[in-house]
């Protein structure tokens, strides 16, 4: 207590949102996030605005040999703002307190029936590579204390490979990067329902390669929720 109190004395806590001293992410900041309209978005995948014509959903396959399933996924926010200042300082500032915040943020989002079907809360695992750089797999708080807040247990239950950097890769080059990639641990049996977790959605491509990992062994239904979609 007294090195946390001492700490706080010489650098003070300081909202990743606004830099406002105090709280590691302010109220006003989680107040006015550009948060996704559920009823604007789609029902499916959860578009911003494909609630009557999702064009994601509807989108041709690029590359009909990536086995596309249809993805469920709800986002709490749009990758703008308050919010990707504070995704940036959680994953490349150090600021790993902010998974407490975040967490609060995604129960908000959950559908009643996700909650009342699934078995177990997961996360999509950082790669070796940007754990060793970040030096925390980011996804795992996150998901674990999502689980805690929602009354589920936490599984670890997929494993990634060598996979390059995704920023900067457009939807096919994901896809290609993240085919073969994602497989679930060892000797590991998923239950029939599970809420998958990642930090933000972009094209897709990711999350789309958990769920069919999952789904092919065993996993009956995969839901994902993001803090945020590009």
């Amino acid at each position: 207590m007294l090195k946390e109190a001492l700490l706080e004395t010489l650098w003070p806590t300081r909202c990743a949102g606004c830099e406002r001293a105090g709280k590691v992410l302010c109220d006003d900041c989680i107040r006015n996030m550009e948060y996704i309209d559920a009823y604007a978005a789609c029902p499916i995948c959860g578009d911003p605005a494909g609630l009557r014509v999702c064009t994601r959903c509807n989108a041709p396959v690029e590359d009909p040999e990536h086995r596309v399933r249809t993805l469920e996924c709800r986002s709490a926010a749009m990758f703008t703002g308050r919010m990707a200042k504070a995704i940036h300082a959680y994953k490349d500032a150090g600021e790993t307190r902010l998974y407490k915040p975040f967490a609060l943020i995604l129960a908000r989002i959950v559908p009643p029936p996700w909650l009342d079907e699934a078995d177990c809360v997961t996360c999509v695992p950082a790669s070796k590579a940007a754990i060793r750089k970040r030096g925390f797999n980011h996804t795992e708080p996150l998901a674990q204390q999502l689980a805690s807040n929602l009354g589920l247990p936490y599984r670890p239950l997929l494993v990634v490979g060598n996979v390059k950097d995704q920023r900067g890769l457009g939807r096919r080059q994901r896809s290609a990067n993240m085919r073969h990639v994602l497989k679930v641990l060892p000797d590991t049996k998923p239950p029939q329902n599970v809420l998958l977790i990642d930090d933000v959605m972009t094209t897709g491509a990711t999350l789309e390669a958990a769920t069919t990992a999952l789904k092919d062994a065993g996993a009956q239904t995969v839901r994902c929720l993001t803090l945020a979609r590009a």
